[in-house]
């Protein structure tokens, strides 16, 4: 064989194993390059998208949310009484003194009824005259109207909205007064307490973000428990049930939902920037914090527009667009692979919250009004010397008219219990369950404070030790507002 040919070969060869070995390489490059080309395109999407949003004056940033949090007019402007207040609860002292107490510590039993036995009331009230000028800057800021704008640090927005855990314990020593009130057959200042935790409930209406609505409603639940103590107390005058029923009647939720909704997308735009806070530290997790969130949070921008759009309705009406809202996302994920769905482990954690945020604004709408509608049921038979035959009958002298129940639209419930009324929402599962619930307000650092629960939202509210369903059936049952 000549020379030449077996250069030429040797050449050939050389040229294959040249290919070989650079066809990966070209490939890998185009890829990279495309994933570049990807990712460039995302982020200019999600860019577009926020300056969209700030073009129309909406926060897009946590530092944004310092604007967007409103202040009260100066008049009305009570924020100096509650934080003068919160620094005391916010002292080693007071967490020591407070441990090992119901309510106010982590004993977790139910308060007593009058003429029952208290092994604590002498240590529970010891500790509130202790602490009687917190509860006397509390009163007072309540009988000021109670509006509060609380600081906030943008600079770490998370630790920056902790006033809210003030606002929650704050609540606590006041729900322990209005219990003793209540055991004390002190009405009047039972009631006194009670309309300070509604007052101090409501600081947080211009809350810019989610955690301060819902803190908002866990302490209006708190409020509502010690009001179930207190009017279901023998003796209460009609007059204090009048009033309380009036205050019930003005608990209103409204506007503040979007506007919470708003600022809550804000805070997570942050979130894709700085993601550590999402993430456990394990292996999964760490995979996931370093993928690319550009789709992530495009993805999570459109579906907020959807659940803020969602949240500008009323009633059962936002309830049932915030649950068509959830099942369309989750919908989505499920079609998606589970390598895939990893790519949106951001939206997944972060939507979590603000799908259940609709479900939290319902139950803080149930409670005042089966609140309100039990005390017209109450007034009706001291009048009249018996239960009224269905909610009708409370309308028009009692009460002006049957409260839509914010879950299904419908007026509320009614049944007789052992005898007692109870009047009930059928909650999120929009199950008449006749007025089955648990009953209980747990903690909030317990994870169960946070679960989902499914039972009728009801009045009064019973004790932790909750009926089956089949004592439910059981009782004098009558649906549709009427009770037999």
């Amino acid at each position: 064989m000549s020379k030449p040919v077996k250069q030429r070969r040797h050449i050939g060869s050389f040229g294959c194993l040249l290919i070989v070995f650079c066809l990966p390489i070209v490939l890998l490059a185009v890829l990279a390059g495309v994933y570049v080309l990807w990712r460039n395109h995302m982020a200019k999407k999600v860019e577009a998208e926020l300056a969209e949003l700030r073009e129309a004056g909406y926060p897009v940033c946590t530092a944004d949310l310092d604007w967007y949090y409103e202040y009260p007019p100066k008049e009305k402007d009570c924020t100096q009484l509650w934080l003068d207040a919160f620094a005391v609860l916010n002292t080693p002292q007071y967490r020591a003194d407070s441990e090992h107490l119901p309510i106010v510590g982590d004993v977790d039993a139910p308060i007593p009824r009058p003429g029952e036995p208290w092994g604590d009331l002498d240590k529970v009230e010891a500790f509130l005259a202790k602490y009687q000028p917190v509860l006397d800057r509390l009163h007072q800021a309540a009988e000021a109207g109670g509006a509060a704008r609380y600081p906030l640090d943008c600079s770490d927005v998370m630790s920056g909205f902790d006033h809210v855990m003030r606002v929650y314990d704050a609540t606590r020593i006041l729900s322990c007064e209005a219990s003793v009130h209540a055991f004390r057959y002190n009405w009047q200042d039972g009631l006194r307490s009670v309309r300070a935790i509604l007052r101090l409930a409501a600081s947080l209406e211009r809350g810019p973000i989610l955690l301060t609505q819902e803190i908002r409603f866990v302490c209006h639940g708190m409020g509502g428990q010690a009001l179930s103590r207190l009017v279901t107390t023998p003796g209460v005058p009609d007059q204090l049930l009048h009033e309380i029923q009036e205050e019930l009647q003005g608990i209103e939720f409204g506007p503040e939902m979007e506007k919470a909704m708003i600022g809550e997308r804000a805070l997570m735009v942050n979130m894709f920037r700085y993601p550590d806070a999402l993430y456990d530290e394990n292996p999964i997790a760490k995979v996931e914090r370093v993928l690319p969130r550009e789709d992530d949070q495009l993805k999570y921008l459109e579906f907020m527009k959807q659940l803020i759009a969602a949240s500008r309705l009323r009633g059962a009406k936002r309830f049932n667009a915030g649950e068509k809202c959830a099942a369309e996302f989750n919908s989505s994920m499920n079609q998606v692979g589970s390598i895939i769905r990893v790519r949106y482990s951001c939206i997944t954690r972060l939507l979590a919250g603000s799908q259940l945020f609709f479900t939290i604004v319902a139950k803080g709408e149930a409670r005042p009004r089966t609140a309100a509608t039990w005390i017209a049921v109450e007034r009706f038979r001291r009048q009249h010397g018996r239960l009224p035959q269905n909610l009708a009958e409370l309308v028009p002298e009692f009460i002006a008219k049957i409260p839509e129940d914010p879950f299904d639209g419908n007026p509320l419930r009614y049944v007789l219990r052992d005898g007692e009324p109870v009047v009930y929402s059928v909650g999120p599962n929009q199950t008449d369950d006749g007025g089955i619930n648990a009953g209980y307000e747990y903690p909030l650092d317990d994870d169960r404070m946070w679960e989902d629960s499914r039972d009728d939202v009801v009045f009064p509210i019973p004790d932790p030790k909750p009926p089956t369903k089949d004592e439910g059936n059981e009782s004098e049952k009558g649906g549709g507002g009427e009770a037999e």
